[in-house]
């Protein structure tokens, strides 16, 4: 969002927790989706949902939902993000 779609961090925060609530609204707690995705292997959340989400928000900046997600060679602005699955110090 921030390179690609050219949103500004505030922004970003914004949009990520929008599409959070719409892609895991409706679910079960965390113990019930453990459990059965343990048991059932479901998935824990809707696939089809965070597909949406996207493709609104990409609509919403005008931008073909089925446009490629990398950018130009020569983009100005170039993100690279890390996000580490658990607390380091």
């Amino acid at each position: 969002m921030l390179g690609r779609l050219r949103m500004t961090v505030d922004e970003c925060i914004e949009v990520f927790q929008h599409i959070s609530q719409v892609v895991f609204n409706n679910n079960p707690g965390i113990l019930s989706r453990v459990y059965s995705g343990l048991i059932s292997g479901q998935p824990f959340f809707s696939a089809k949902r965070l597909e949406d989400a996207i493709k609104e928000l990409l609509n919403a900046r005008g931008i073909d939902e089925d446009a490629k997600l990398r950018d130009v060679d020569d983009a100005k602005c170039k993100v690279y993000v890390s996000a580490p699955n658990r607390v380091t110090r």
